[in-house]
């Protein structure tokens, strides 16, 4: 339940609505001292072909600020599955689903780059890379008090994915403030895209999902990587996901040389990971990753296919194991000199302070 004015019970809660503000007020404060901000637009800009068909192209926003852009809770309830998607129920009758929109989109663009740009308190989701852009990159900057995901990059569809999109050295932090279901980076159907060098923490689930398919089933999606990050106090709501989450066949992708660690248990019945490889997740490299301080497995398998396991760190905690297998024979899996170390151990310790990306 949300948004009735009889929920507004503790300082700083409050609600707009048809230009009215019901606030509980913060100790000290008055409607004189009050300063409040309420965003209008639900999108701050869109980079798309114009009237005339022509793809936008080399274009670069740098330093600048994008924040405040609203999304309405939908009329009929929010019904949500991961990455925010969602039943529509806006009363528009219309059946299936969606995604929550983003306040920057982009689609049918290329060379379009965001370098040390900062995405905060949006309604929605942070920016989205969608269908037909290719080359775009996001370098630096900071994404922090996001109502849904913060970077979001391709499709659901397999048509005109996304192409060599990069996100280097980006701060992800807090977002899925208000859609507990909500990821850090999203990669959809999408193919040859990189997520390097960024920090992703404090969300309430998932660091970074990889694939959109549930099933080995060929798709374009497929050579991403996924290295050099640094992921840690995820999943601190929901469980189920992991500090890297994939699914779907994806030939070369590579989960490499990341840091992963502080990954709880929260609700539901299912583990969280530092590395779970989902329904259909074959063909994949996962190499040289440091994983501890994970409340279960620092890597599980559910229905994967074939997949390589190589010269990872895993700290493995009392009554826990390396490797859980749900659904998916361990004989399919390749590992190669894997270290397991007990939780607590000098070993981990000196791996953690000597990690670099």
């Amino acid at each position: 339940m949300e948004g009735s004015p009889a929920l507004i019970d503790a300082p700083g809660e409050g609600r707009w609505t048809a230009a009215i503000w019901c606030i509980e007020p913060r100790e000290g404060e008055t409607p004189d001292s009050l300063d409040a901000t309420v965003p209008r637009l639900r999108q701050l800009v869109e980079i798309a072909p114009g009237a005339d068909g022509a793809a936008p192209a080399d274009i670069r926003f740098e330093g600048i600020a994008f924040a405040h852009c609203r999304w309405d809770t939908l009329t009929e309830g929010y019904a949500s599955g991961q990455a925010t998607k969602h039943d529509r129920r806006d009363g528009s009758g219309k059946g299936g689903q969606t995604f929550i929109p983003a306040a920057v989109r982009v689609a049918g663009a290329s060379k379009i780059a965001f370098q040390n740009c900062r995405f905060a308190h949006l309604g929605g989701s942070g920016v989205w890379i969608g269908q037909g852009a290719s080359d775009c990159r996001i370098d630096g900057g900071a994404f922090a008090d996001i109502s849904g995901n913060a970077i979001n990059i391709g499709e659901q569809g397999t048509e005109n994915v996304a192409r060599n999109i990069a996100v280097d050295g980006a701060t992800v932090a807090g977002c899925g403030a208000q859609f507990f279901g909500s990821v850090g980076i999203w990669i959809g159907m999408a193919e040859g895209c990189a997520v390097e060098r960024c920090e992703i923490r404090d969300l309430p689930y998932t660091g970074v999902s990889v694939g959109w398919r549930w099933d080995p089933t060929p798709s374009p999606c497929r050579g991403h990587r996924i290295a050099g990050n640094h992921i840690h106090h995820v999943m601190q709501v929901l469980s189920d996901g992991g500090g890297i989450y994939t699914l779907g066949r994806q030939p070369g992708t590579v989960l490499a040389n990341n840091h992963i660690h502080d990954v709880p248990l929260n609700a539901g019945r299912a583990q969280s990971n530092g590395i779970f490889m989902d329904e259909g997740t074959t063909d994949l490299t996962v190499e040289g990753n440091l994983i501890h301080a994970i409340a279960k497995s620092p890597i599980r398998f559910h229905k994967a296919g074939e997949n390589s396991i190589r010269r990872n760190t895993l700290g493995v905690g009392e009554g826990a194991t390396a490797f859980t297998y749900n659904n998916t024979d361990p004989d399919r899996i390749r590992f190669e000199a894997n270290r397991e170390l007990p939780e607590g151990a000098p070993e981990l310790s000196n791996a953690a302070d000597a990690w670099a990306p």
